[in-house]
C-alpha cells in the first residue's frame, strides 16, 4: 500500500501493539474499556492465543479439585468460552481470506501504474 519498503516497516508497529494488547496479552479483556472491546474481534491474535488455550489447559479444567480450578480461571479471564473451538478456526481463515483478498486488489491498483 505504500511505496517505500522503509514505510512499510515503520508501520508494522501501528498492526503489532493493538493486536497484543486487544488478544489478552498483557491485560485481561474484561479490563479494557467497553468502547473499545470490539477491537478484539478484529484481531487475529486473539482467537490464536484462544486457539491455544483451549489446547493447553481444556483438559485440566475439566478436573475436579478443591478450590478454584487455575486452569478454568484462566480460560474464563482469557474470554475462551465465548464460541466454540471450530469458530475460531472458522475466523481465523476468515480474516486470513480477507487479508488475501485486499492484498491482490492493492498488488492489482500498483501494477496498473
Amino acid at each position: 500500500m505504500v511505496e517505500n519498503p522503509d514505510v512499510a516497516a515503520e508501520l508494522m508497529p501501528a498492526l503489532i501493539v493493538p493486536q497484543l494488547l486487544f488478544a489478552g496479552v498483557f491485560i485481561q479483556v474484561n479490563l479494557i474499556p467497553e468502547f473499545l472491546r470490539w477491537a478484539q474481534y478484529l484481531c487475529s491474535l486473539t482467537y490464536a492465543i484462544r486457539l491455544v488455550l483451549l489446547n493447553e489447559f481444556s483438559e485440566c479444567a475439566d478436573e475436579e479439585t478443591l478450590g478454584p480450578n487455575p486452569c478454568e480461571q484462566t480460560l474464563q479471564y482469557a474470554g475462551v468460552d465465548e464460541m466454540p473451538t471450530y469458530a475460531y478456526w472458522v475466523i481465523l481463515f476468515a480474516i486470513m481470506g480477507v487479508f488475501r483478498v485486499v492484498a491482490i486488489v492493492m498488488l492489482r491498483k500498483k501494477a496498473s501504474f
